[in-house]
Order: C-alpha cells, then structure tokens, then sequence
C-alpha cells in the first residue's frame, strides 16, 4: 500500500510505533508533528494520502477542531488514533467525511482495516 502519510501524535513513543507499522505497509511517513496547530498549511504543503491524528495535542487546538477546519479546504482521509471516545468526540468524528477512530493502544491490524477503508 503505497500511501502518503502526514502524523500528528504528541507521544514520541506511539509517534515511532505509527511511524514503523506505516513504514511496514510501503507509506512514505511525510511528517510528525506533536501539534494539529498547522494542520490545514501541512497539508496544502505535503498534500499527503492520510492523516494519522491524535486528539489531545501540544498546542491550541484539538485534533478534532483541526479536521473541521481543515475539511473546507480537503478531504484528505482522517484516522483519528484515540484514546478519546465520548458521546461529544465520536459526534464530530462522525460528522467529518473520510473520517474515523482507531482506538488506543494501537492495533496494527485494526489501523490497516482502517486505511484500506479510508484510502
């Protein structure tokens, strides 16, 4: 699977393992940051395939703010990596196109189910 990859993660250590399972699967890992702060310039910049996007971030905005904003300009495909799963999170999530969790810890399996869905 040969697809473009923007993440946003603020753990190093879960930011390395998304990086490697990418990695595994033929993505090219366009960039990490720990922050969704400049989400939408990023990807104008990188115009990546996917974006793997925590929620709780370094930075001004959540996650979920940064991909409502950034769905006026793209519908990039969004894999929200998340411990977060209340009623308020899971409504915006659902409300975004192209958009879905994938729950922490991580699951290889279930963050490629999820890419061939979204990609």
């Amino acid at each position: 699977m040969a697809t473009r990859v923007l993440i946003y993660e603020d753990d190093v250590i879960a930011s390395m393992m998304l990086e490697l399972m990418m990695k595994d699967e033929g993505c090219t890992v366009l960039a990490k940051k720990d922050t969704a702060d400049d989400l939408v310039g990023d990807v104008a910049e990188h115009e990546p395939d996917l974006i793997l996007l925590d929620i709780m971030l370094v930075g001004e905005k959540l996650g979920t703010q940064a991909a409502v904003e950034l769905r006026q300009s793209s519908n990039v495909p969004i894999i929200f990596t998340s411990a977060l799963n209340d009623t308020d999170t899971l409504d915006v999530i659902n409300s975004l196109s192209h958009a879905i969790l994938v729950g922490k810890p991580y699951d290889k399996d279930r963050l490629i189910a999820a890419m061939v869905q979204l990609v």
